[in-house]
């Protein structure tokens, strides 16, 4: 949650997170073995209410992992990687 920001400053945010995350190397993992990162955002719309506002972030995070993981995906737009 980003309060008074941008979608566009929120989506960087996320996408530094995601690919840092994905850099990171965990020797205790097997060769070849990463952790990623899906992120589903969603800019709060005046007349929403927060619950309508998070069901759309929720969805967006279950696109980005239906579509391949290791994503951002903003709601109601394409998806990044």
């Amino acid at each position: 949650i980003f309060p008074e920001s941008t979608l566009q400053a929120a989506t960087l945010v996320a996408e530094r997170i995601r690919t840092r995350v994905a850099g990171i190397v965990f020797p205790e993992l097997q060769t070849g073995t990463g952790i990623t990162v899906s992120q589903g955002l969603a800019m709060h719309r005046s007349g929403d209410n927060i619950e309508i506002t998070l069901k759309r972030a929720d969805e967006a995070l279950y696109r980005a992992k239906t579509e391949g993981r290791n994503r951002v995906v903003v709601s109601g737009t394409a998806t990044t990687e």
